[in-house]
C-alpha cells in the first residue's frame, strides 16, 4: 500500500521497519513471557531455564503455523481470549479492592527516561495497524476499517487504564515488582489469582 500510494523509496522504508518492529516484538514478547513464567517457575529468569521458556513457545507457534492456517487461526484466538479474560477478571474483581490513596501515591521514579517511556507506550499500542491490512475482504472498508481503528483503540485505552489503576492501587512497590499483575491479583484473589494472571 505505502509503495502504491507513496513510490519506491517510503515503501521500502515502511516494509523494513514493519520487519524490524516485528522482530524485535516477538523478541521482547518473548523475554517478558519469560519473566510472567516466573512467578510460577524462577529458573524462568536466567540461563538455560529463560532460554527455554523463549525457545520453546516460540517453537511450538512456529510449528503450528507451519502446519497450517486453521491451526494458527485458532491458536490466535485462543490466544486473545485467554490473555484478555484474566484482564478482566482483574479489572473487575480489583476495582472494589483499590486503595485510592495508595494508588495516587505513587512518585515517579528518579532519572526517568521520556524516550524509554514513549517506546514503551508506542510497543503497547503497536498492532492497531494491522486492522486495514484484510480490508479487501470488508463488505465497506470506508465504514469499517476507520469504525474499528477507532473502537480497538479506545477499548485498549480502557483496558489498559483499568489495569494499571487497580495494580496502582493494590500493589505497594508496584514500581520494583518482577510480575506486578500476577502480585497484584494474588494480593486481592488469593494464589490462584497470581496463577491467572500468569
Amino acid at each position: 500500500y505505502t509503495r502504491e500510494a507513496f513510490g519506491e523509496r517510503v515503501g521500502f522504508q515502511v516494509g523494513w521497519m514493519t520487519w524490524l518492529a516485528r522482530v524485535s516484538s516477538v523478541a521482547s514478547l518473548s523475554v517478558g513471557f519469560s519473566r510472567a513464567l516466573g512467578f510460577l517457575w524462577p529458573a524462568a529468569n536466567s540461563g538455560l531455564g529463560q532460554g527455554l521458556a523463549i525457545a520453546v513457545p516460540l517453537l511450538t507457534l512456529t510449528a503450528i503455523n507451519v502446519v497450517g492456517v486453521k491451526g494458527g487461526a485458532r491458536t490466535a484466538v485462543f490466544l486473545a481470549v485467554t490473555k484478555t479474560v484474566p484482564l478482566l477478571v482483574f479489572i473487575a474483581v480489583g476495582l472494589f479492592s483499590v486503595s485510592v490513596p495508595l494508588a495516587t501515591s505513587v512518585a515517579p521514579r528518579e532519572g526517568g527516561n521520556l524516550g524509554a517511556a514513549v517506546l514503551l507506550l508506542l510497543f503497547a499500542y503497536a498492532g492497531f495497524e494491522n486492522t486495514a491490512a484484510p480490508a479487501g475482504e470488508f463488505k465497506n472498508p470506508r465504514r469499517d476499517v476507520p469504525f474499528a481503528l477507532i473502537v480497538q483503540i479506545g477499548v485498549v485505552t480502557l483496558i489498559y487504564t483499568a489495569v494499571q489503576w487497580v495494580a496502582l492501587g493494590t500493589l505497594p512497590g508496584v514500581a520494583d515488582a518482577q510480575t506486578p499483575l500476577a502480585n497484584a491479583a494474588a494480593r486481592f484473589l488469593g494464589g490462584w489469582g497470581g496463577l491467572l494472571m500468569t
